[in-house]
């Protein structure tokens, strides 16, 4: 019987917030850089940083001006699933995964008068995805800041995606494949026992397992 409560969060939940954390930092610095040039070119890496937007298009909500939404570029990260990869992996206490993160850069443009503005939209969402993958796969990210837990990681595939809606006629999309190699650990089994839970469990008719305790 497991002895302690499950309360902590698994290494892919911390590397999906730390991949956001370092994006956003990095994206603040060229900000800073780019302000040395002029401030209108710091514009250019004013963009949003989202973790587990199941649905980023609603960023683009009626609320905001036709200004304000040309101006809000966003990256989303997403956690899409992992493998184990049995070479380095132990039955117990820890075992190598490979998992895949999306990132999701958005970019939204205008229609103008005689301009569509899904070209635009479609360069700039190249342009995003490359800022994104340049810090991404900068030299000294190569285990993401998390040297116990990462092993490696590596940018595997990008795709475009393109949408149309009434309130974000033009958005565009570039998603960067995003494979990490990294530790997951297990609960470490201890000597002392809190409490001795007795029971067992059954198979109800609608397929839910249930537990029935017994007095012992």
């Amino acid at each position: 019987m497991i002895n302690v409560l499950i309360d902590k969060k698994d290494n892919f939940e911390l590397i999906k917030y730390k991949i956001a954390s370092i994006l956003k930092s990095e994206l603040e610095n060229q900000k800073k850089l780019a302000k040395e040039i002029s401030e209108e070119k710091s514009k250019d890496y004013d963009i949003k940083v989202f973790v587990d937007k199941i649905n980023p298009l609603s960023i683009y909500s009626e609320s905001q001006t036709q200004n304000e939404k040309g101006q809000l570029p966003i990256i989303n990260i997403i956690f899409d699933g992992d493998d184990l990869t049995l070479e380095g992996s132990g039955n117990v206490g820890r075992q190598k995964v490979r998992g895949t993160y999306y990132i999701d850069c958005y970019a939204f443009k205008n229609k103008e008068v005689n301009k569509e503005g899904d070209e635009e939209a479609s360069r700039e969402a190249d342009r995003i995805g490359t800022i994104a993958r340049n810090i991404l796969m900068f030299d000294g990210y190569r285990v993401l800041d998390m040297s116990k837990t990462v092993v490696r990681r590596y940018v595997t595939k990008r795709e475009k995606m393109n949408s149309q809606n009434q309130s974000a006629e033009n958005v565009s999309a570039m998603r960067l494949i995003f494979e990490v190699e990294y530790l997951e650990e297990d609960l470490e089994e201890t000597s002392y026992t809190l409490e001795e839970i007795f029971g067992e469990c059954i198979l109800a008719e609608s397929g839910e397992v249930l537990f029935e305790y017994s007095n012992k």
